[in-house]
């Protein structure tokens, strides 16, 4: 990723674009396939290429918010 990452409304690049990930940002990972991984931030759930992004096991850094979430999906970062 030279930049950001489009999160899309569905898995493939004809679905509209919902909103734009960062390099760095962490978002919760759903389900992954072999081309593309459905994320959300809380706010807003989609999917990414997952040409473009890692996956990284365990929490996000602590921004404020309780790392003692129940049910908390695996974490992403888009890199």
């Amino acid at each position: 990723v030279c930049s950001s990452d489009l999160v899309r409304s569905g898995a493939g690049t004809g679905f509209d674009v919902l909103t734009t990930l960062e390099y760095g940002d962490y978002v919760d990972v759903l389900a992954v396939s072999n081309d593309w991984i459905k994320v959300t931030d809380g706010n807003v759930t989609g999917f990414v290429s997952a040409e473009y992004v890692s996956i990284r096991d365990g929490e996000k850094p602590s921004r404020g918010s309780s790392s003692s979430e129940k049910g908390q999906a695996d974490r992403k970062s888009v890199v």
